[in-house]
C-alpha cells in the first residue's frame, strides 16, 4: 500500500553552501532553486498537517483526512479522486507525521509568507532574501524580543543544537560576543520556560 510522504528537511550543508555562494557574490542559481523549493515543499507539508490535509500517494489529489485537533481513530477515509480507491485511517495519518518535526508552532505566518514570496520573486536576490527571512523568522519572538525555538529547526536537518549553531554562524559569523549574548539569553529563557 502506498504510504503518505511528507517533504524532508533541507540539508544544513546545502544551506551553508548557498550562503557562502551569496557572500562571495556568485549566488549559485541551481543551489538556490534546490534549497528554495525544498523549503517551499517543507512549508507546504507543515501547513497541510495544520489543516489535516494529505496528498494522495496514488493520484496526487489533496484532501482532508482529519479535522484539526481530532484524535486518531481507525475510521478509513477514502481519496475522492475518480476511481482512485486509496484509503487511509486517521490513525495512519497521525503516525505518518510522528517524529518528523512537522510542527507549526508560532511560525505559521512565516511559512505562509514564504510560500507567497518565494515563487513570486523575480530575481535571485529576491529569492535569497525570502529564504533568509524564513530561516531567521522566529529566532526571536516578536513580542518583547524574546528568543524562541527557531522555526528553522522544523525546516533544516539536524538537532536543535546543530540548527542553532548554523543560525548563529549565518547571523553572527565570527562575532563571538554576539554569539555569547544570544546563548546567554537562550539559557535564561529556557530556565524561565521550565519554571526554574
Amino acid at each position: 500500500m502506498e504510504k503518505i510522504l511528507w517533504s524532508p528537511k533541507v540539508r544544513r550543508e546545502k544551506l551553508w553552501e548557498l550562503y557562502q555562494s551569496d557572500a562571495q557574490g556568485a549566488l549559485d542559481e541551481e543551489l538556490l532553486a534546490e534549497v528554495g523549493y525544498g523549503l517551499l515543499a517543507r512549508c507546504q507539508s507543515i501547513l497541510m498537517i495544520r489543516e489535516g490535509l494529505v496528498t494522495c500517494p496514488r493520484c496526487g489529489m489533496v484532501f482532508r483526512v482529519v479535522e484539526p485537533g481530532q484524535p486518531p481513530d481507525s475510521a478509513p477515509v477514502s481519496c475522492p479522486g475518480a476511481g482512485c480507491g486509496w484509503q487511509v485511517t486517521t490513525g495512519e495519518y497521525h503516525l505518518s507525521k510522528r517524529h518528523r518535526e512537522l510542527m507549526i508552532g508560532k511560525a505559521g505566518p512565516a511559512f505562509e509568507t514564504y510560500m507567497q514570496r518565494f515563487p513570486r520573486a523575480k530575481t535571485l536576490q529576491e529569492r535569497m532574501f525570502a529564504i533568509d527571512r524564513l530561516i531567521h523568522d522566529f529566532h526571536w519572538e516578536l513580542n518583547g524580543q524574546l528568543p524562541n525555538r527557531p522555526a528553522a529547526n522544523n525546516l533544516i536537518e539536524g538537532s536543535l543544537k546543530q540548527v542553532i549553531d548554523l543560525l548563529d554562524q549565518l547571523s553572527y559569523g565570527d562575532d563571538e560576543g554576539a554569539k555569547t549574548r544570544w546563548r546567554e539569553t537562550v539559557a535564561i529563557m529556557m530556565k524561565r520556560r521550565r519554571g526554574k
